[in-house]
This record gives C-alpha cells, structure tokens and sequence, in this order.
C-alpha cells in the first residue's frame, strides 16, 4: 500500500499543526488504504494526543529514537517503512534529511508545505522554514503547498523557484461558523475588547500586545478597553511578567491556549 510520512518539528497548539492533523484525518477518510505516519523533531508534549494515533498508523518522536544524527535515522526510517511520500511541516530536520534520504530512497516524493516569510529585524530580509528550504534544497524537493499567492509569487520572483512546482492551497475557514460570532462593534455602555490570538513564541511578538495595551492605559486608563491574550509557548512566563510589571492586571487577561476560537470572537 502507498504510504505518506509527516515530518512536523512538534504537534502543539498552533494553527499549522491542527492543519496537518485535520490533512491526515482528511486523508484517512479519503483515502483509507494510505498508510500514514507522523514524526516530530522536536521533544515536545503532543496536543490532541487521542486525535493523532486515531488518524496515523504511528508516531514517532525522532528526537528520542536518535539524539544524534537525527537526519540519518529519519532516512532509515523512510527505508524501513518503505514510504512513498514525505511531507516535510516547518522542520529543519527534515530538510537537512533530504539528501540521505534520495539516497535511499530516489523514487520518494517529497512536498514541502510553505507558510510564509518571516523577516530580520535588523536586516529587514526574509528568513525561516521557507527561505531554508528553497535556498538550500529546491532541487531535492518535488513540490510546494503553499497557502497564499503572495508566498507563490515570493518563491518564483524572489528565489527562482518554478512555478510549475507551487500549488496554492488556501486556509479552509468555516465562514458560517463566524459569522454566528459577530457581535456589535463598540457597543454603547461597555469596554472595547481587543483579542491577541496565537502561540507565545517570538515570531508572534506577543510583548507588542502588552506593550499597546500599556501605551493605552497611560493614555486612557483602564476603564474603556480591554485586553485578552489567548495561547500556550516558551513566552508565557516573559509575557505574564510584562503583565505584572507594569501593572496592567485590571487591563489584560492571559488565557491559555484553546481547541475552538469561537467563544473568544463572542466575548
């Protein structure tokens, strides 16, 4: 049976990796004869723990199968569970793998799946998975999903990657579902409530929301906005630090990470 191995750096909370949970689930429902297999770089907690070994044949962390040379071993495993084609998620790892593994393996597919460019702040350039990938390993790599025309455009502009290699492949949202959250806008008699969403990593700049939330309050006091960070990362001590230092307690909520945004929108 044709196979497909996943290689993800973790499987936290985090709109990227929910998505390649819902692919594998997809695909199990879709094409149930695949034989799917999910690796992480990274040794960390998995989220949705039930969810993962419900749509995959197994995951492995490869971080606690080979401390060292980890490249080599995700190769070997590609071999031993003789798969057919590789998803590489955001993981250095597995693009540092692809040479041994078309070694192994030259007939593997392999797909990297692009979200976006992060830039220096000092030097302004684009940086992270994308520019890795592309910089160092185009001619190992089949093909790109990526989930915007801006990123498809970037890649074959900037980076002369073909465009016959580049599929888009947009964020599913269910509209409905959010729309049955819109609320009025400022309504009178009540605090403005500003959302801050994501994972509390440095790419994301949660401090910023601190940072503007305090700006307000010197500016106008904590009566007319309010401000609620949601989400789980290696920031969350720095960030609920900011929050007591500056005393903005009466101002901002830190909440962790949820599955369903949607009760959030309708705070």
């Amino acid at each position: 049976d044709p196979a497909l191995l996943v290689v993800i750096q973790w499987l936290i909370h985090g709109g990227a990796d929910r998505a390649t949970l819902e692919l594998l689930q997809g695909i199990k429902r879709l094409a149930p004869k695949v034989r799917r297999y999910l690796v992480t770089t990274i040794p960390v907690k998995l989220e949705w723990v039930d969810e993962v070994h419900q749509a995959v044949d197994a995951v492995f962390s490869l971080s606690d199968m080979a401390p060292v040379d980890m490249e080599k071993r995700l190769a070997q495993l590609i071999e031993q569970l003789n798969i057919n084609s590789v998803l590489v998620v955001n993981s250095i790892i597995g693009y540092d793998a692809l040479p041994y593994i078309r070694r192994s393996r030259r007939k593997v597919r392999v797909i990297s799946q692009l979200h976006g460019f992060m830039r220096d702040p000092l030097t302004e350039e684009f940086v992270g998975h994308s520019v890795y990938a592309v910089t160092r390993f185009d001619d190992l790599i089949d093909g790109y999903a990526v989930i915007s025309r801006f990123v498809r455009d970037q890649l074959v502009g900037r980076f002369g990657v073909s465009v016959s290699k580049i599929r888009v492949m947009y964020c599913g949202i269910d509209l409905n579902r959010f729309r049955l959250a819109r609320r009025k806008r400022f309504p009178p008699g009540r605090a403005a409530r500003v959302l801050w969403l994501g994972r509390l990593s440095w790419e994301k700049d949660p401090v910023m929301a601190v940072r503007v939330a305090h700006a307000w309050k010197k500016s106008h006091g904590n009566r007319s906005m309010e401000f609620c960070l949601v989400g789980s990362g290696e920031l969350h001590d720095e960030v609920a630090a900011w929050i007591r230092a500056e005393n903005l307690d009466d101002l901002v909520v830190l909440l962790p990470a949820v599955d369903d945004s949607i009760s959030l929108y309708e705070w």
